[in-house]
């Protein structure tokens, strides 16, 4: 029986008829069909196409034995996504495809930028392939040789990368970087790196998320270096990094966060893993955090220690060891709530009022405010190696006086009292001090303070406000409620005017300024000392953003006798569209003469296929621009080269971080469909206790 294109394809719709697997219809065309009812065989010739799904098979002869699920196909050509076929004859059995003389790519161009040659494949349809004797070329040129590659056709769960490249503490290098993602919000990371001076590194980082009910990572590497003769100081014992986080909703108000960092030296993360978020940070902080908040009240149990290197310690890689911890420490506060609204009416706690919400006419008293905090804990401390039972609170009551319309006067008193069972651990004064040792701490019991802040503001404009801050913090004797005198600062902790002007003319233009004067006396401190302590610095910056994509930034501060310091610094950003970045900023020191710190950082498409990105950090001369491009040094760079193909991407990367290491390295991607590289988004992780989770990718 014989039948054109169109006809046959309505009877083979109507059966239940296989091509590619056992399982799912096809549809076939042809210039000529041919079906034979006796033995159920089909006969396709010129332009023969059949389609499954996903899977296209176009061939110039085709013939099927529908009975027997096998048949022949000759010069074919096959796609299943995300894989492409060719070859001059193939045989089908059932769900299995061989064939003899293949080539396959993953690149869909016409003319592919890749492609690998194969003496016989073996092809299971939605499943996997292999293929014996292969060539990979790079358009016609050959580029290496391996006996077997099996791939499979499942979604893309397993994706590895290789990073070769070259440190020159280190040595020649190959990072690896395995990850198995296990659905599209749990994923593992298995990293395995070798340095030919140094050994084996290996790492593993576990992520998970839930929708809005958990989410978190577990972080590891390790490495066991043999010493390095290039780096002063270079461990040559067990180095380890161990990172983790999780937050979970336990109930509607109750959170369990987590963030833990364990480190063996500062200079592990530059030296072995420099794109950790915790790179160039000394003083760690790892917490475990249970909290409860409901209305104005918010409760916590906490287990937090701080790791650092001891304070004497100024190597390059020295040891961190854990300074302080508290095992535990219960938080209360209570968020600001109004006891009365103006008119001496008493509103009930926790609700709000209409009332307090508007301005406060002038002459009238605004509503009395009052928050509270309290914390009970027992303290390590690494100077003394005990522990340090201790519990304090306090309250603040404020009010605002509308003086004039655009006048008013914002009054504080803050009580608080702090006990502890033991002295707290104090540093040795410095070698031949002659300045008293302050007795803040060394006693047991009780010890009160008395605060209180006067904020006086006046709007000039709408735009233009300023306030003039006086505040003053008073400390009691340990354990009595006369003024603590004996310290060198007569028990007057604070004795402060602060000034600051804010302008904002428009959404896109700020300006601030500000200083201060420190009005305390203290005994036995030198003129010198004194005079450089009486101001704070006047600073005074603006931020100018003309559009939504740029932004100026200017800062000027000035120091006072008899050590006058000035700084000047300015920014300038522009983010533009294919995510071009533009960020170039000067600092200049006055206690740094005749030297600027040149700030940079570039993101730019030079074309649709090539991209730099790059940071640059340099001190350069501040004479003449000759002398920038001669004498610049640059102190820390990164720069990354891209080659985004259609098909696949290369990255050459170049690190330098004296005085650890410059390395040089290479990575390779194929774009194979799904890719589980992606990371997970951190929406608001943890943004109310570890704010720094919540960062904006640019």
């Amino acid at each position: 029986m014989k039948a054109t294109t169109a006809s046959l394809c309505v009877v083979l719709c109507s059966a239940p008829l296989f091509a590619f697997n056992s399982r799912n219809p096809f549809d076939i065309t042809a210039d000529t069909l041919e079906y034979t009812d006796a033995d159920k065989s089909i006969t396709a010739t010129g332009h023969a196409v059949v389609v499954q799904d996903s899977s296209t098979l176009k061939a110039d002869t085709l013939r099927y034995d529908l009975l027997a699920e096998s048949g022949t196909v000759t010069n074919a050509l096959g796609v299943h996504s995300p894989w492409t076929f060719s070859g001059a004859a193939w045989q089908k059995q059932q769900d299995h495809l061989a064939g003899r003389d293949v080539s396959f790519t993953s690149c869909d161009l016409p003319d592919p930028h890749y492609r690998i040659r194969s003496s016989r494949i073996h092809l299971l349809p939605d499943r996997h392939f292999w293929a014996w004797n292969n060539l990979a070329y790079t358009d016609t040129l050959p580029m290496f040789y391996s006996p077997f590659v099996y791939k499979s056709l499942a979604p893309r769960r397993v994706v590895t990368q290789f990073q070769p490249g070259h440190d020159e503490a280190n040595g020649n290098f190959v990072k690896t970087l395995t990850t198995l993602r296990f659905t599209d919000h749990v994923y593992d990371r298995v990293y395995y790196d070798h340095y030919t001076k140094q050994g084996n590194g290996f790492g593993n980082e576990f992520n998970y998320a839930s929708s809005g009910q958990w989410r978190g990572s577990l972080f590891g590497y390790f490495i066991n270096p043999r010493g390095n003769p290039e780096l002063a100081g270079a461990p040559d014992v067990a180095q380890y990094n161990v990172r983790s986080y999780h937050w979970q909703r336990l109930a509607p108000s109750l959170t369990l966060q987590s963030n833990v960092n364990l480190r063996k030296n500062v200079s592990f993360n530059n030296q072995y893993f420099p794109q950790d978020i915790n790179q160039a940070v000394n003083d760690i902080t790892s917490s475990i955090a249970l909290t409860h908040q409901k209305g104005p009240i918010n409760q916590r149990l906490v287990l937090e220690r701080l790791d650092a290197p001891d304070s004497g310690d100024t190597s390059a890689f020295a040891a961190t060891h854990v300074q302080n911890a508290t095992y535990p420490r219960y938080d209360f506060t209570l968020y600001q709530i109004p006891l009365w609204k103006p008119g001496g009416e008493a509103l009930t706690p926790g609700t709000t009022d209409t009332a307090m919400l508007s301005p406060t006419p002038p002459g009238r008293l605004g509503p009395l405010q009052l928050n509270a905090n309290a914390t009970f804990g027992n303290t390590y401390q690494r100077l003394d190696d005990r522990y340090h039972p201790n519990a304090s609170g306090a309250f603040t009551l404020s009010e605002t006086i509308q003086i004039f319309r655009d006048l008013s006067l914002t009054p504080t008193l803050t009580p608080r009292v702090r006990w502890q069972d033991k002295f707290d651990a104090r540093p040795p004064p410095p070698a031949g001090s002659s300045v008293p040792v302050s007795t803040v701490g060394l006693f047991r019991g009780t010890q009160g303070r008395i605060g209180t802040a006067e904020t006086l503001r006046w709007r000039m404009l709408s735009s233009l406000t300023l306030d003039q801050t006086y505040s003053l913090t008073a400390r009691m004797e340990p354990n009595k409620v006369g003024l603590d005198r004996r310290p060198a600062d007569g028990g007057i902790e604070t004795h402060h005017l602060n000034w600051l002007a804010f302008w904002r003319p428009s959404f896109r233009t700020l300006l601030r300024s500000f200083s201060g004067y420190d009005i305390r006396q203290i005994e036995n401190e030198t003129l010198t000392t004194y005079r450089q302590r009486k101001w704070d610095p006047w600073t005074t910056d603006l931020t100018y953003q003309p559009t939504p994509r740029t932004e100026y930034f200017l800062r000027y501060s000035l120091g006072y006798d008899p050590f006058k310091s000035q700084l000047w610094e300015g920014t300038y950003r522009f983010k533009g569209s294919y995510k071009t970045l533009l960020e170039t900023g000067l600092l200049y020191n006055k206690g740094r003469r005749g030297t600027l710190t040149w700030n940079n950082r570039l993101g730019i498409y030079f074309s649709p296929s090539w991209r730099v990105d790059a940071d640059l950090y340099a001190l350069v001369p501040n004479t003449s621009l000759r002398d920038v491009l001669k004498q610049g040094t640059l102190i820390n760079e990164k720069i990354t080269v891209t080659r985004d193909m259609h098909c696949w991407q290369a990255r050459f990367i170049y690190r330098n971080t004296p005085p650890l290491f410059r390395s040089y390295s290479l990575m390779f991607d194929l774009k194979l469909g799904l890719s589980a590289e992606k990371e997970m988004t951190q929406e608001d992780l943890e943004t109310q206790y570890y704010p720094w989770r919540a960062r904006t990718p640019l």
